[in-house]
């Protein structure tokens, strides 16, 4: 799990960071004295351990601050009575602080850290839209240089309205720059924390298609250092519900083109052809008549336009993979468009709709067992795991894979199979068909959820093919790599 901010602004990559806020009194032109001590203000109020010799200079300690309330505004109103203009222009001078908003601080302050390469400040939705308009060459994105923006929802002081920020969401929406993660930064979370209100606010501004682009985080949270987990756990929430948005979206729009794209093959099909697959092929396999319908239209839509379809679906997966994997710390490097899908194959197993649209397992898998491969050689009715009813039986067959031997084979050719060429590029395996074992088909699932493809389980688990809590624990990798297509 991500522990701190520093670690967020690494995995996710992220070289730039753009704070659209009005309350950056440079960019609007509303700088004064007094603007100046309410900020100088705000920050002690927030970090007060960072301000013992202000404090001092007033003749208050921090335990004063800390008595009188939690609340940053009660605070600020306490130390208008202590501290003089005197010690704020001191402060400001000693720190050379330049009057900027309390959440561009903490971006300067990442940038001084070298957290990240550069960061712009905008002062009003309007102007973040020019400048989306005309992006600069050196601040185009990529899944390797990503811009976080911190977007406040309030623009009152730019004369943009108390949801203005919403608007900047819903541009870099239709634009589809899906590079970027969004943090929308807002003193009033409530109603858009709720999901009966949320609905409603995000319809009124027409956000509903982009209702989980934007990550929701307490202003508070972010400029204050004793939230940092706070911050941290609404941006990996929000970044969990960007992963649904990009998913739900490309999946619709592949459906949708699909099904127009693929009438044509549809209709060609005769009558009885089309009875035989949608009736009797579910009855027989215990899946649904949509379930079926669907894996037509998509192996449909895959063999008539698989270099869009692939190339497209290749380039989300790759994106959706990196955000999923925030959460667990994993670089992932080059992959093949196999073992793209397989992983967020893995993903979906034990998710609400389970195998609605794949199975986690399959009929021809690979397993290490103890340095001994075998493969799954249960029948894909019996291993098809129905949403209501589950499984129609518990264990899994297992045949055992060996290198081949040609004096083996002429002295007892029934008992094995032929040579398997798909399996290993350096040596020849085939089939023992003498030596198998059973095992419990949820051992097997517990292989698809692990990153590296392996569940820990009991030994005596193996040989009782049940599942245990207790005892030593061994490894049962899932092979997958030698298996193409």
């Amino acid at each position: 799990m991500i522990s701190s901010i520093e670690e967020f602004l690494r995995v996710a990559r992220i070289n730039r960071v753009i704070c659209v806020d009005d309350d950056n009194n440079k960019e609007n032109g509303n700088k004064n004295d007094g603007d100046a001590k309410i900020q100088i203000l705000k920050q002690i109020a927030v970090q007060p351990s960072k301000y013992l010799h202000v404090l001092k200079e007033a003749g208050l300690d921090l335990e004063d601050l800390l008595e009188f309330s939690d609340d940053v505004q009660d605070r600020i109103a306490f130390l208008k009575d202590f501290i003089t203009d005197e010690v704020v222009e001191a402060t400001a001078v000693s720190l050379e602080y330049e009057v900027l908003s309390p959440v561009l601080g903490i971006v300067n302050q990442w940038k001084d850290a070298n957290l990240i390469r550069d960061y712009k400040v905008i002062g009003s939705v309007k102007k973040a839209k020019e400048f989306l308009e005309k992006l600069p060459q050196e601040w185009e994105m990529d899944s390797d240089n990503r811009v976080l923006w911190l977007i406040d929802r309030d623009f009152s002081k730019a004369n943009e309205g108390k949801d203005a920020g919403f608007e900047l969401i819903k541009e870099i929406g239709e634009r589809k720059l899906v590079d970027n993660i969004c943090l929308l930064v807002t003193a009033n979370t409530e109603d858009i924390c709720d999901d009966e209100l949320r609905r409603s606010v995000y319809k009124n501004h027409g956000l509903l298609e982009f209702i989980n682009l934007a990550s929701v985080v307490t202003k508070s949270n972010v400029i204050d250092d004793e939230k940092k987990q706070e911050l941290l756990d609404e941006i990996i929430h929000g970044l969990w519900n960007n992963y649904n948005f990009h998913l739900i979206s490309n999946l619709t729009e592949y459906l949708s083109q699909g099904l127009i794209d693929s009438k044509e093959k549809i209709l060609s099909l005769s009558s009885p052809t089309i009875r035989h697959i949608i009736l009797k092929y579910p009855e027989l396999e215990g899946t649904s008549v949509g379930e079926t319908v669907f894996r037509i239209l998509l192996s449909l839509v895959t063999k008539e336009f698989g270099n869009r379809y692939s190339s497209n679906l290749e380039e989300i997966t790759k994106l959706l993979i990196d955000y999923k994997t925030l959460e667990k710390q994993i670089r992932y490097t080059e992959k093949s468009d196999n073992e793209i899908l397989f992983t967020l194959r893995k993903s979906e197993k034990y998710d609400d709709n389970i195998n609605i649209l794949r199975q986690a397992i399959n009929f021809g898998d690979i397993f290490l067992i103890d340095n001994k491969y075998y493969i799954l050689l249960s029948q894909p009715c019996d291993i098809a795991y129905r949403k209501k009813n589950g499984r129609k039986v518990d264990r899994a067959l297992l045949v055992r894979m060996k290198p081949y031997d040609k004096e083996v084979a002429e002295k007892n050719p029934k008992y094995y199979s032929e040579v398997i060429k798909f399996f290993n590029n350096e040596e020849d395996y085939w089939l023992d068909f003498r030596n198998f074992r059973v095992i419990d088909f949820n051992i097997l699932d517990l292989c698809t959820l692990s990153t590296k493809g392996y569940a820990r389980v009991d030994k005596e688990t193996l040989e009782n093919c049940q599942l245990m809590d207790v005892g030593e624990y061994d490894l049962l990798p899932y092979d997958k790599k030698w298996i193409e297509g």
